[in-house]
């Protein structure tokens, strides 16, 4: 499984809840909170990954406009 937005396939096309301008990607959510590893396998934690489910990637969306974040579930692809 993949996620086809953080492999550069698919996009993130959220509009913000307060304002209704096109949402902007910031990455997976947890590059926010855990240190930045790019050669480390993606995992995540047990509490986390109950929330979202086994096939998605987190991501976090951030409004140009008015600053507004939101996380966006994203669906993992088969390979």
């Amino acid at each position: 499984m993949f996620c086809p937005v953080c492999n550069g396939i698919k996009r993130v096309e959220v509009n913000c809840d307060k304002c209704n301008e096109a949402m902007n990607d910031c990455g997976r959510t947890l590059e926010w909170s855990d240190p930045y590893a790019p050669y480390e396998p993606v995992s995540i934690s047990g509490s986390a990954r109950n929330q979202i489910g086994d096939a998605n990637c987190l991501h976090t969306a951030l409004c140009p406009s008015c600053a507004h974040t939101i996380e966006v579930c994203i669906s993992e692809w088969q390979e």
